[in-house]
C-alpha cells in the first residue's frame, strides 16, 4: 500500500500575485461561461481572469462590468471570443530547443532502453493547443525509437479544452514560417509540401498522435503514461487547482514516469514526496512511488447538472402567475441545456473512442498487408526449401557412398558426444556396430589407448572448440593420424565433433628415411664445410654441384659458372684437367698452381651419385706455405751460413749440408766428413772441451751446445757455434745425433765493437731485463749525470733504485716499447742519487742477446733539464709579452676563441675591451723608454687587479692592451669593470721619483652582439676606443652600429681626399666683409668647399679634421692660398675695387708645412699686394710651440701681410699673445654675436672685446650677423666690420662680381 500525500496546507509559494482589483462581476461571468460554454474557469487565477476580461471590455469599449456581463449573456460570439482568450493557445514547434534536445538525447533513449516491443511508448501532451508541441514530441519519440532499435508502437495523446483548436491540430496544416524551427531532416521525413505554400503533417507521423478534448481538472486522466508534458498551463491556475492537476498527472504516469513542465513552473511542495527532480533548469521530474489524494468531478467539462424534481414536487401550473410560469420555464430550459451539454460530452468521448478504433483499424490493415507479403515470401521460401532438400538428399547419398568406400576411419558425434555416423574403416580404433548409432561414445571401447584420456580429449575439443591431433602407434606397428575437429552449423542446431583416423605408416617410414638421409647429409656437409682443405664436386657437364666454404673464400661465389670458368677464367674446357681419367674410374693425385699463385695438392676421385651418374670429387690441399717455408729455410740457411749435420752413431757416418762444408772452407761433397775430421779442425785449446760436451750429451741425453775456435781448410782461424740433440731408441741407446753449425766470427767481432761503443757513448747507456728492469750493464755516464755508480745499479731494478719519479710514466714507456719494439725521445723525470729531479729523454730498443727467453732493453738516457727550461722560456715568450708577462696577441686570440665557444654553450656573452694609454708617447719622448717600460709594467699590474682569474689581459704592443671578460650575463657587469679600470689607472704612478698621471681611452665590443669573429670585434672595439678619445679621453665607450657607419664614412672621406685635389674637386666661396661705419665692402673671406662627385657641396666641418689628421691639409692649404690670391687679382683686373682677401690657416700647416714659403709663393705668382692678404689664425695655434709660431708670424709681418685672430673668445684668450704676436684684427665668434640682442651676457662680452681691441689699436670684425638689428647693435658698440647672412651668403667667385654691382647700386 503506497503512502498517501495530502494537499499542502500552506500554498503561499503559489500565490495569486499582485494585480488589479478583481471585477465585481467576475463570479457571475465564470458561472455564465460554465453554463453557456460548458467550460469551468473557476480554477483560474483571479488576476488572469480579470486581466483577460478587461481586455475584452476594452475591445468592446465597455467600462462597466455589469454591462459586459449583459453582453455576454446576449452575444454567443462574445462568449466564444472570451473563452478563446481565456484558453490561452500559445505553442510552437521545438519551443525551448535546449529542453527538447535533452528529451531527444537523454530522456527518450532512457525510456526506450531495453523496452519490450509489446510495451507501447505512451506520451501525454496536456494543453496541446494547435498541436505543434504534440507533433514535436511524436517526431522526437520516433527518431529515438529508430536509433534505439525499438519496434513497438509510439502513441502521443494530445488533449485540450478548445474543440476548434483541436480540429485545426488534427488537420496538421501549418505555414512555412511555423515549421522553420523543425530540423531539415525531420521536416523532409514527416511533412509534405502544400500547393498553397504551407506544409502538412505526413500520415506516418499523424497516425501516432491522437487528439482529444479533455479537462485536466475534472476529466479522468490517461493511464500508463511514460512521459507527461504540461507546459505553461499551471501558471494560470490557482494553487489548489495546480495541486489537483499535478495529482491527475501523477496518477497518469507509470512508475518512474517523467513529467515535463514549463520554464516558469514547478511541482511545488510535491517535489520532495511525489516527484523527484531530474533537471531543475529544464523542469524535468520523475514520479515517486506515492499515492496522491485526487479530486475527480463529474465528467461534464465543468458544467454542473441540476437535479430534476419529481412530479409530486412540481407545483400545479393552473392558477400560477405568469411570472412563476416563466421562471419554471426558464429553469426547465436550463436543465435541458445541461442535458444537451452532457450529451455533447458523451458524444465527444465516443468520438475519442472512434478515433482510437480508426487508428487501430489502420494498424490492423497495415499488419494484414505485411502478413500477405510474408505469406508470399514463405511460399517462395518453401519452394526453394524443397529444391534444397532434394539436393541435400543427393549429397547424403554421395556422402554415404564416400564413407563406405574410404579407407579413412570417420566418426561423427553430436553435441552430447553420441554417435551419429561412422565409416566402416573405424573398426581398428573403436569397437562399433551399425546398431551403435545414437549411443554415447563413452560406452564404446577405444582400442588405441586409455578410455579416460580419449574422453578427456573429446570433452576439451567440444568445450574449448579446439582442434586436437595426435599420431598414434598401433600394436601391429602401423601409424595412424587421429584428429578431433569441432564443427558448427550456422543455426547452431547441428553441431558436434568429427573424428578421423588416417593410416600414415608409409609417410612415417618415408619421414624416418628422409630424416636419416638429412642427418647423414648434414653430418657429411658439416665435415666438408669444416675442412680446412677445399672440396668440390663437378659433373660431366662441368657444372659445380658442391663447393665448400674454404674454396669459396679463395675463389669467390660460383654464380652458375662452369668449373673451367670458375677456377681458370676460361670460356672452354681445360686440356690439362684429369676429368676424363676420373670419370673413367681412376683416382688421380697431381699438383696445380692457381692463377693467384697458390699451389695445391689435388686428389681427384670418382663419386657415384644415387641416380647412377658419376661426378668428380676433388680435394684441394694448399701447399703454398709449406713450399715457401722450405724455400725460405734454404735461403735463410744460405744467408745465415748455418749448416746442418747428422751423425749416425752405429756406423760413424757423418753427413754435412752445403753450408756446413762452407763453414770449414770445403766445396760441397769434396771430402767425406767424419767425427775425427771435425775434431781435427777444432783449435787445440777448445778440442777437449767440445769432445767432453759431445760425450756428455750422448751419455745424459742433454742438448749439445758448444762455442769454439776452429781452422778452415785454408788455415784461417774462425769462431764457431755448434748445437745438437740425440735421438734414442726404445732402450735409450743413442741412434743419431744431429744439429747445426754456424760461423760466428763476425758476430763476436761485432759484440766487441758494441762493447767499445757502449762504454764510449756520451749518453747514459744501460742494458736491462724487460720484465722487471733489472740492470745487467751500465756505462759510466750514469755516475756522471745522475750520481749512480755501476755498483749501485748492476743487479738491481729501476724500482729498487727509485729512478722513476712517476711509476705511471714508466708503465707508459714500457708499454710503448713492447708495442713497437723501440722508443725514441720518451720524456720523463728521473731521480738522481742526491734526490734531485731531472728531466730526461729515453731512447730504447728491444734486443735479443740469445741468452734468455725474453729480449733485453738497450736504453740511452739524455739529461734534458736545461733544454726543457729553455724550451719553456721560449714557449712562454712565444705567447707572452716579455715586458709585462701578459699574454700576447696569439695567446689572447686562442683564449678568446675558447671563451666564445664556452659562452655559446652556456648562453653568456664575452666582452672585448680595447685600452689605449693617453699621451704615452710624450712620456717616452720626455722621460725615456725605461720609464715608459716601468709605466707599462705597473699598468699591467693594476689591470690584473681589476679582473677575475677567468678573464684575460693582453698587451698588443706599444701602449695598447686588450681585456676579455668571460661569462658576461648583462652589460651592467661590463660597466662595473670598465669603471673600475678607469678609476684604478687614474691614480698617479710613482716611477724613479716622477709622479706620472696616465689616463686611458677604452672601447668595448660585446660578442656575439657586435660580431662573431675576433677580427671584426677587435676592429669595432678599436672604433669605440677612438670615440672615447674624441669624447675627451679618460673614459670608455660601447661600440654601436652608428660608430661603424661613421668610421666607414671617415675612411671613405680620407680615401676620397687623396684624389680630390688632383681631380680639382675643391672650390672657394667668398663671403663679403662690410665696414659698418660706411657700409662699404672692404674685403672677402675665402671659404673652402668640396664638390665631391655629383653630390652636394661639403662644408669644411665635414672634412677638415680628416685632412689635418692625414696631413693633406698642407697641400690643400697651399692651393687655397694660391687660388684666393689669384682670384683677388682677377677681380682687380676686372675693374672691381681692391678687397682684402682673408684666408684661414690650420695649425697643421704651421707644424708640417713651409707656410712662409707657401704664402710668399702665392703672393709672387698672383702679384697681389701683401697688405691685401689677411691670414686668420686660431688662439690654440698661438699657444702651441709659441717661439716657432712667433718667428713665423714676425716674418709674415715683415712681408706686410695682415694677421687676425679667428673665433676670438672661444679658446684660451690671452692679452699676452695679442701683445707678442702684433696681430691686426680680432674676429668675434658668432656664438657671442647671434644673441647680443636678447642675452645681456653675450652683449657685455662683445662690448668688452670691442673696447679692448680699440684700446689696443686693433680692428674688430663680427661674424654671424644675420639680421639688421644685430648690425645696428654692433655699429652702436663701435665694431669696425661685420659679415654674415644679413649681407650675403658665401658665393662662388663668378657671382660675387654681380653681387657687388647690385650692392653698390642699392648703396
Amino acid at each position: 500500500m503506497e503512502p498517501t500525500v495530502h494537499d499542502p496546507e500552506d500554498a503561499s509559494q503559489w500565490s495569486e500575485g499582485a494585480g488589479d482589483e478583481p471585477l465585481a462581476e467576475l463570479a457571475a461571468i465564470i458561472d455564465l461561461l460554465r453554463r453557456r460554454c460548458a467550460v469551468d474557469f473557476s480554477g483560474y487565477k483571479t488576476t488572469t481572469l480579470s486581466r483577460r476580461v478587461r481586455y475584452r471590455m476594452a475591445q468592446g469599449e465597455l467600462a462597466d462590468g455589469a454591462v459586459y456581463l449583459q453582453r455576454l449573456g446576449d452575444s454567443e460570439a462574445e462568449r466564444n471570443a472570451l473563452c478563446s482568450d481565456l484558453l490561452i493557445h500559445v505553442t510552437e514547434f521545438f519551443r525551448d530547443p535546449a529542453v527538447f534536445a535533452q528529451l531527444a538525447d537523454e530522456v527518450l533513449p532512457d525510456l526506450l532502453r531495453g523496452r519490450d516491443p509489446s510495451d507501447d511508448l505512451r506520451i501525454w501532451s496536456a494543453g496541446c493547443a494547435s498541436g505543434e508541441e504534440a507533433y514535436t514530441l511524436a517526431m522526437l519519440a520516433l527518431d529515438a525509437a529508430g536509433r534505439m532499435g525499438f519496434h513497438g508502437n509510439v502513441k502521443v495523446f494530445a488533449t485540450d479544452m478548445a474543440g476548434d483548436v483541436l480540429e485545426q491540430a488534427s488537420r496538421g496544416q501549418y505555414s512555412q514560417e511555423a515549421v522553420e524551427a523543425v530540423p531539415e531532416a525531420l521536416l523532409r521525413r514527416y511533412f509534405l509540401r502544400d500547393p498553397q505554400g504551407g506544409v502538412r503533417v505526413d500520415t506516418t507521423l499523424r497516425r501516432h498522435v491522437v487528439f482529444a478534448r479533455h479537462n485536466l481538472l475534472s476529466d479522468p486522466p490517461f493511464t500508463r503514461i511514460d512521459l507527461a508534458v504540461c507546459r505553461n498551463l499551471l501558471i494560470y491556475l490557482k494553487p489548489q487547482a495546480q495541486i489537483k492537476a499535478l495529482s491527475q498527472l501523477h496518477f497518469a504516469l507509470k512508475p518512474h514516469g517523467v513529467l515535463l513542465l514549463g520554464a516558469s513552473e514547478t511541482v511545488g511542495a510535491l517535489q520532495a514526496q511525489a516527484f523527484a527532480s531530474m533537471d531543475c533548469s529544464h523542469k524535468l521530474y520523475r514520479k515517486q512511488a506515492v499515492a496522491l489524494a485526487r479530486f475527480i468531478e463529474t465528467p461534464t467539462l465543468g458544467a454542473q447538472s441540476v437535479p430534476l424534481k419529481s412530479a409530486a414536487d412540481q407545483p400545479a401550473v393552473a392558477g400560477q402567475p405568469p411570472q412563476v410560469l416563466e421562471a419554471e420555464l426558464l429553469a426547465t430550459r436550463e436543465r435541458l441545456q445541461e442535458m444537451v451539454l452532457e450529451l455533447q460530452a458523451s458524444h465527444e468521448r465516443l468520438d475519442l473512442g472512434n478515433e482510437e478504433l480508426t487508428a487501430s483499424n489502420e494498424e490492423l490493415q497495415s499488419t494484414n498487408e505485411e502478413l500477405k507479403s510474408v505469406n508470399e515470401d514463405l511460399y517462395a521460401l518453401n519452394h526453394e526449401l524443397e529444391s534444397k532438400n532434394a539436393e541435400l538428399a543427393a549429397l547424403n547419398r554421395d556422402y554415404d557412398h564416400l564413407l563406405d568406400s574410404t579407407e579413412i576411419g570417420i566418426v561423427f558425434l553430436d553435441g552430447a558426444l553420441q554417435l551419429r555416423r561412422f565409416s566402416p574403416a573405424v573398426g581398428d580404433f573403436l569397437a562399433l556396430r551399425a546398431s551403435d548409432l545414437g549411443r554415447p561414445v563413452r560406452e564404446i571401447s577405444y582400442r588405441l589407448g586409455p578410455q579416460d584420456a580419449f574422453m578427456a580429449d573429446l570433452q576439451r575439443c567440444w568445450g574449448d572448440k579446439a582442434r586436437i591431433e595426435r599420431e598414434m602407434l598401433l600394436p601391429d606397428g602401423r601409424w595412424v593420424y587421429q584428429r578431433m575437429l569441432p564443427f558448427k552449423t550456422e543455426n547452431s542446431l547441428d553441431s558436434g565433433i568429427v573424428l578421423t583416423w588416417t593410416d600414415i605408416s608409409e609417410i612415417k617410414r618415408m619421414q624416418s628415411l628422409a630424416e636419416q638421409l638429412a642427418a647423414d647429409r648434414t653430418r657429411l656437409l658439416g665435415i666438408l664445410d669444416a675442412l680446412p682443405d677445399g672440396v668440390y664436386i663437378v659433373n660431366k657437364r662441368f657444372d659445380i654441384e658442391y663447393l665448400n666454404p674454404a674454396l669459396e673464400r679463395e675463389f669467390g661465389p660460383v654464380q652458375g659458372r662452369k668449373c673451367y670458368a670458375y677456377f681458370h677464367g676460361r670460356s672452354a674446357r681445360c686440356d690439362w684437367c684429369k676429368n676424363d681419367e676420373v670419370f673413367a674410374g681412376k683416382t688421380v693425385h697431381w699438383e696445380w698452381t692457381s692463377p693467384k699463385g697458390r699451389t695445391y695438392d689435388l686428389f681427384d676421385m670418382p663419386f657415384h651419385n644415387p641416380d647412377g651418374t658419376v661426378s668428380k670429387f676433388e680435394i684441394f690441399h694448399d701447399i703454398t706455405d709449406a713450399k715457401e717455408g722450405r724455400r725460405r729455410m734454404q735461403e735463410a740457411a744460405q744467408l745465415a751460413q748455418v749448416g746442418h749435420w747428422e751423425w749416425v752413431i752405429a756406423t760413424g757416418q757423418l753427413r754435412w749440408s752445403d753450408e756446413t762444408y762452407a763453414c770449414f772452407g770445403y766445396a760441397p761433397g769434396s771430402i767425406t766428413p767424419t767425427f775425427d775430421l771435425f775434431a781435427s779442425r777444432i783449435a787445440p785449446q777448445d778440442r777437449a772441451q767440445v769432445q767432453a760436451l759431445v760425450e756428455r750429451s750422448l751419455e745424459q741425453g742433454t742438448d749439445y751446445h758448444a762455442e769454439f775456435q776452429f781452422h778452415r781448410a785454408d788455415g784461417s782461424l774462425r769462431v764457431g757455434r755448434a748445437t745438437g740433440q740425440v735421438v734414442r731408441d726404445a732402450q735409450g741407446a743413442p741412434i743419431t745425433m744431429s744439429g747445426a753449425m754456424q760461423d760466428i766470427t763476425a758476430l763476436r767481432q761485432t759484440e766487441q765493437r758494441f762493447q767499445v761503443a757502449f762504454r764510449a757513448s756520451p749518453l747514459a747507456a744501460s742494458i736491462a731485463q724487460t720484465s722487471n728492469g733489472l740492470f745487467l750493464e751500465v756505462n759510466d755516464k750514469y755516475e756522471k749525470y745522475f750520481g749512480w755508480t755501476r755498483a749501485d745499479l748492476i743487479g738491481k731494478t729501476t724500482l729498487e733504485v727509485g729512478l722513476w719519479v712517476d711509476p705511471v710514466s714508466r708503465q707508459a714507456w714500457l708499454g710503448e716499447l713492447q708495442r713497437h719494439g723501440s722508443v725514441l725521445d720518451f720524456e720523463s723525470q728521473w731521480r738522481c742519487k742526491s734526490g734531485e729531479i731531472r728531466q730526461v729523454s729515453l731512447s730504447a730498443e728491444l734486443i735479443d742477446m740469445e741468452t734468455d727467453n725474453e729480449p733485453l732493453v738497450l736504453a740511452f738516457i739524455q739529461d734534458i733539464t736545461e733544454r726543457k727550461a729553455t724550451e719553456a722560456r721560449i714557449e712562454f715568450l712565444a705567447h707572452h709579452d716579455p715586458l709585462t708577462g701578459l699574454p700576447n696577441r696569439v695567446l689572447f686570440r686562442d683564449r678568446f676563441a675558447l671563451a666564445t665557444a664556452w659562452s655559446e654553450r652556456s648562453g653568456f656573452k664575452v666582452a672585448l675591451l680595447f685600452v689605449d694609454l693617453d699621451h704615452f708617447k710624450t712620456i717616452n719622448d720626455t722621460l725615456g723608454h725605461p720609464v715608459g717600460d716601468q709605466l707599462l709594467q705597473q699598468v699591467a699590474t693594476r689591470l690584473r687587479q681589476c679582473v677575475r682569474d677567468t678573464d684575460t689581459i693582453s698587451r698588443q704592443g706599444g701602449d695598447e692592451f686588450l681585456i676579455a671578460l668571460t661569462d658576461v650575463q648583462d652589460l651592467d657587469a661590463v660597466n662595473l669593470v670598465a669603471n673600475k679600470v678607469v678609476q684604478t689607472l687614474s691614480a698617479p704612478f710613482q716611477i724613479e721619483g716622477h709622479e706620472l698621471a696616465a689616463t686611458l681611452s677604452m672601447g668595448v665590443a660585446v660578442w656575439p652582439d657586435d660580431g662573431q669573429e675576433f677580427d671584426a670585434l677587435l676592429q669595432r672595439a678599436d672604433t669605440a676606443m677612438y670615440q672615447a678619445k674624441a669624447a675627451g679621453r679618460n673614459t670608455y665607450r660601447f661600440y654601436t652600429a652608428e660608430m661603424n657607419a661613421q668610421a666607414l664614412e671617415q675612411l671613405k672621406l680620407r680615401t676620397a681626399l687623396h684624389r680630390a685635389l688632383d681631380q680639382k674637386e675643391f672650390v672657394l666661396h667668398y663671403q663679403p666683409q662690410i665696414d659698418l661705419a660706411s657700409g662699404r665692402v672692404v674685403g672677402v673671406e675665402a671659404l673652402l668647399r668640396w664638390q665631391r662627385g655629383t653630390g652636394p657641396l661639403l662644408l669644411p666641418g665635414r672634412f677638415i679634421a680628416a685632412a689635418e689628421e692625414s696631413g693633406l691639409i698642407v697641400p690643400i692649404g697651399e692651393w687655397v692660398l694660391r687660388e684666393a690670391c689669384a682670384q683677388a687679382m682677377r677681380w682687380q683686373q676686372a675693374g672691381l675695387p681692391e678687397l682684402t682677401m682673408a684666408v684661414n690657416l690650420s695649425a697643421v700647416q704651421f707644424r708640417r708645412g713651409d707656410l712662409l714659403r707657401s704664402v710668399t709663393q702665392a703672393l709672387t705668382d698672383s702679384g697681389l699686394e701683401p697688405s691685401l692678404l689677411e691670414l686668420e689664425l686660431t688662439e690654440s695655434l698661438l699657444l702651441d710651440d709659441a717661439e716657432q709660431v712667433l718667428e713665423t708670424v714676425r716674418r709674415f709681418k715683415a712681408l706686410g701681410v695682415c694677421l687676425s685672430i679667428d673665433d676670438f673668445g672661444t679658446g684660451y684668450s690671452s692679452l699676452a699673445y695679442l701683445k707678442r704676436f702684433a696681430v691686426d684684427k680680432l674676429k668675434i665668434d658668432q656664438s657671442f654675436v647671434r644673441d647680443i640682442v636678447t642675452d645681456p651676457d653675450d652683449a657685455a662680452i662683445v662690448r668688452a672685446i670691442i673696447s679692448m681691441a680699440r684700446s689696443l689699436k686693433l680692428k674688430v670684425i663680427a661674424e654671424g650677423v644675420e639680421t639688421a638689428e644685430l648690425a645696428s647693435f654692433l655699429n652702436l658698440y663701435h665694431c669696425h666690420e661685420a659679415q654674415g647672412y644679413h649681407y650675403a651668403r658665401p658665393m662662388p667667385a663668378c657671382e660675387l662680381a654681380d653681387w657687388l654691382l647690385q650692392y653698390q647700386a642699392r648703396g
